[in-house]
């Protein structure tokens, strides 16, 4: 459909795979960048805007980067974060995943369980690509990317392992002064120029002439906001360190775990492990279970938020990276289970900065309520905990908006009947539950008059992109008796949080009733909260019934552990979810179990296309055996390829 003839695939495009899916689930690229814009207007008051920020950490901007156009720099890149973003069809940054492990002790079978359900954009075809390698030397099944010839999350014969992304903070950006703004040929470091490194690189355009374009470079890495021929022109420029430029060996880490046997096997793959730096879910057949933090560490002088640091100093450049024996990691702690949703890894006592992106405690929350709800469990709890829809976040923030309204007579009908469902509520957000719509009206509203006044539209766009980040932030704040950012700084009368609670919900009930109608009964969480599997064809009118799978209405949210995410400058279609979803059982290697949206086929007639959407949507799974003796009783088709002569 293209009319290109591809290139073949060779080696190095494999290793590249790691690289694509490091940029993909870095956060810093873009939270330094908006965060440094966000303190540059704010000062201290941007405190409140970040999800995590020690009170003895300051939030003003460097006395070295002012007036040296911070927050423009940052924009040029934002600018081309988005257009990349509008390249791939998705916008903005939505992430997650779930890994959680119980010990032999806390299974019916004796042996332990571990599931993994990894969160990214859901796209057709889909993510990842169900195998099982079988040969002399190996027998391992699981999940992997099309182009990585191992197995990413899945078991051998002796153990099993699931990832999550860890929020490292893997990147930092610097402000370079350079002698030239037409032609920067050195930049200022430690009281001497430097000189800028230039690389001359093409990029071949169907149809068109090839686009040579000139990179240049510090010592820490390439300048992100100037690229030849159409760059703003700035005496100062950006730079960037990322760990995704460094050597490391994630092919290599993969190719021993797919091998391993216990613990200690499994630990020494994960040296040469650098990025997307992974929390590493293990268990074996003996009963062992274990967590590491797999990926590097960058060794900074400093913690804390890492926002745009002066380049003309060596104060802020890293000296090396964490040691790999000092990277957290747990073996067989004394609860009997190990979990993980991308939250925060270690305490503050830890000497090395880790991150500040983590994701928000909901669903660490809920995983640890249920791994301690009972004493043991079986592959069918494991089931139904990845299907759970119990929102913390509901469970904190309705007792405030009930507060909002104590002691005040309440005339409007319509507002009766939403209280009176807050009342009533179980917080488990079903795709036909009505009270999940009222919340997430509500709370959407919330962020937009909580920040819209002084942020403006585009700013708080940006910031809306950051998704989590603001939910975290809004819940925070509302937790609290009062902020200023509450106050509506465009009206004469200072405003509350309860004044903003209230007008928040009143107008989510108007646009409701404008968006679905009816009566307030009616209105289901299903109905506005929806997922399609866009192919990037489908963006083509025409194409899009063909190539696009959906929509469906879908339950769940941010907060759930069955990940339902969606876009604040887009809502309320779910763009980020479960894109695998497995369960491995160490006392049986045929009692696997899997699904993985929307099919194992990229071919868009094929009947497996888009065969596992429905088991997808309703909780089921298929049972993946790995005797071979079984797996020729389930009487597979069998495509056979043979190498040429």
């Amino acid at each position: 459909m293209l009319n290109i003839e591809p290139e073949p695939w060779q080696i190095e495009h494999s290793v590249a795979v790691s690289r694509l899916m490091a940029w993909e689930l870095n956060y810093a690229r873009w939270v330094d960048i908006l965060f440094g814009e966000l303190v540059e207007r704010f000062g201290e008051r941007a405190r409140e805007l970040f999800p995590v920020w020690p009170p003895e950490v300051p939030v003003i901007v460097p006395s070295e980067l002012r007036g040296k156009k911070v927050a423009l720099l940052g924009k040029q890149l934002l600018d081309a974060e988005i257009a990349y973003q509008n390249l791939l069809g998705v916008r903005g940054l939505q992430t997650g995943s779930n890994a959680w492990v119980v010990s032999g002790s806390k299974s019916m079978s004796g042996r332990p369980l571990l599931a993994n359900d990894p969160h990214l954009l859901l796209f057709a075809p889909g993510r990842w690509y169900e195998l099982h390698l079988s040969s002399p030397t190996m027998d391992v099944a699981g999940a992997s990317f099309a182009g990585i010839p191992f197995v990413v999350t899945g078991h051998n014969r002796h153990i099993a392992w699931g990832v999550t992304n860890a929020m490292i903070d893997d990147e930092d950006f610097y402000v370079e002064e350079v002698d030239s703004v037409q032609h920067p040929t050195r930049y200022r470091f430690l009281g001497e120029w430097r000189p800028v490194a230039e690389e001359i690189d093409t990029i071949v355009v169907k149809d068109g002439l090839p686009v040579v374009l000139s990179i240049y470079s510090t010592h820490r890495g390439p300048i992100v906001n100037k690229i030849e021929p159409a760059a703003q022109l700035s005496e100062y420029l950006l730079s960037m360190r990322w760990v995704g430029h460094e050597i490391s060996n994630e092919a290599r880490s993969f190719l021993l775990i797919n091998h391993a046997r216990n613990w200690d096997e499994f630990k020494a793959a994960l040296r040469s492990f650098g990025t997307p730096a992974q929390n590493f879910v293990y268990a074996d057949v003996n009963g062992n279970i274990g967590y590491y933090t797999g990926g590097r560490l960058p060794l900074r002088r400093t913690k804390g938020q890492t926002l745009p640091f002066p380049g003309w100093t060596d104060e802020y450049d890293w000296i090396g990276f964490v040691p790999f024996e000092q990277m957290p990691f747990r073996f067989n702690p004394p609860e009997g289970f190990i979990a993980t949703a991308n939250n925060k890894i270690v305490e503050d006592s830890y000497p090395y900065h880790v991150s500040t992106h983590w994701e928000p405690s909901w669903r660490i929350t809920r995983i640890v309520e249920l791994l301690r709800s009972q004493e043991k469990f079986s592959v069918e709890d494991f089931k139904r905990f990845q299907m759970d829809y119990v929102s913390p976040q509901a469970r904190e923030l309705v007792p405030v908006v009930l507060q909002a309204y104590e002691g005040r007579a309440v005339a409007d009908k319509r507002i009766q009947t939403v209280l009176n469902y807050f009342r009533n509520w179980n917080f488990v957000m079903k795709p036909e539950d009505v009270s999940t719509t009222l919340f997430q009206a509500f709370f959407l509203k919330t962020i937009q008059n909580t920040f819209r006044d002084e942020m403006g539209e585009q700013l708080l766009s940006l910031y809306d992109t950051l998704a989590s980040i603001p939910m975290t932030v809004t819940t925070a704040l509302l937790k609290k008796d009062s902020s200023d950012w509450f106050d509506n700084i465009e009206t004469p009368e200072k405003e509350t949080k309860n004044d903003i609670v209230r007008m928040s919900l009143e107008q989510a009930i108007e646009e409701l009733e404008s968006r679905l109608g009816g009566e307030v009964k009616e209105w289901q969480w299903g109905a506005l909260h929806k997922v399609e599997f866009a192919h990037v064809f489908g963006a083509h009118p025409i194409l899009r019934k063909i190539f696009n799978i959906g929509p469906f209405e879908v339950g769940g949210s941010h907060s759930t552990l069955n990940k339902g995410d969606y876009r604040l400058g887009d809502p309320f279609a779910n763009t980020v979810g479960p894109s695998t979803r497995q369960i491995f059982d160490l006392a049986d290697v045929n009692n696997t179990r899997s699904v993985t949206p929307p099919g194992q086929s990229g071919q868009v007639f094929h009947r497996n296309y888009s065969d596992q959407i429905s088991l997808w949507l309703n909780g089921i799974y298929k049972t993946v055996p790995m005797d071979r003796s079984v797996i020729m009783k389930e009487q597979h088709s069998l495509l056979v390829l043979r190498p040429a002569p």
